[in-house]
């Protein structure tokens, strides 16, 4: 299951939260989807901001960010945090009340771009790891194991026993007749045919 696919099963199980909006809890949708679908952070990080302080050095190039990215805004004293699904910041899955994409209340997807809104909410860039070390476990493409063909089976000829080398030798029967061959009408009418000659 690709992340993206992680993502909208996530809102379709848990569309608002706690029977609330989603709207000012970013930061507990990432713990979530860290803790679902990779390993939680340790400490957990108090907001979205801390989290990204957390984070390291931030990578400014969204068009760099690869899926399981997290993204990192600056929005009052708590901050904005979404996490990217397929990559390039164009899917950002967040909790958020300006959204594109809504699947619940306050949760679905937006763009980098879409939630900076012209630098009001500057965009801090991006890191792997939400907080020290949360992060998304991405599954690898499945890989399909190449059996390769078994090696076409050589013809297991009999040899011939004294009577048939005499035969084949005396051209009553042809050489490569497979002595365990029933015999049929056709067979058995050229040796007799055969015979004749040499009798």
């Amino acid at each position: 299951m690709t992340l993206d696919a992680k993502a909208r099963a996530f809102a379709r199980l848990h569309p608002t939260h706690d029977s609330g909006t989603w709207h000012l809890w970013c930061a507990s949708l990432m713990y979530r989807m860290c803790a679902a679908y990779g390993s939680g952070p340790i400490p957990i990080p108090a907001s979205a901001k801390i989290a990204g302080d957390w984070a390291g050095k931030l990578n400014l190039d969204r068009t760099k960010a690869p899926i399981g990215a997290f993204h990192y805004w600056t929005w009052g004293a708590d901050g904005h945090v979404g996490l990217d699904t397929k990559g390039g910041g164009t899917n950002v899955f967040m909790a958020s009340s300006f959204i594109e994409e809504a699947l619940g209340n306050s949760i679905g997807y937006q763009s980098v771009t879409g939630y900076a809104r012209n630098g009001a909410y500057p965009y801090r860039g991006w890191s792997m790891t939400y907080g020290k070390n949360g992060k998304i476990t991405l599954e690898g493409p499945v890989t399909i194991p190449v059996v390769a063909p078994k090696p076409a089976a050589t013809p297991v000829v009999a040899k011939p026993n004294i009577a048939m080398q005499w035969a084949i030798d005396n051209k009553i029967v042809d050489k490569g007749l497979d002595p365990n061959a029933p015999v049929t009408w056709n067979s058995l009418i050229w040796t007799l045919y055969r015979v004749r000659g040499k009798v």
